[in-house]
């Protein structure tokens, strides 16, 4: 692995654990009746959750949309290091 594909998955790396620390969050409201709604929230510190409107709203991790951002990261990461393949410049 040269030079740049290092570079690019140290980037990787610190987009993920960026990711992590701040990962999306969701609002869901769940009636008696079975009525169910989720409304996605914006990304917020893992530690401090945002706060509901009332006490019938539950704020809960977006595992779904904190997925597919790790997904397209790795994805395009991995797309890089592959492109940067041929550059062949090994200087420390």
């Amino acid at each position: 692995m040269n030079r740049h594909q290092k570079r690019v998955v140290a980037l990787g790396f610190v987009l993920l654990a960026l990711l992590g620390l701040f990962p999306p969050w969701t609002q869901s409201l769940t009636a008696p009746t079975g009525f169910h709604k989720e409304v996605p929230l914006a990304y917020g510190f893992i530690l401090s959750p945002p706060k509901t409107e009332s006490e019938v709203y539950s704020v809960t991790l977006d595992v779904r949309r904190l997925a597919v951002s790790w997904a397209v990261v790795m994805f395009v990461i991995g797309g890089l290091v592959v492109l940067l393949q041929g550059s062949r410049k090994d200087q420390p």
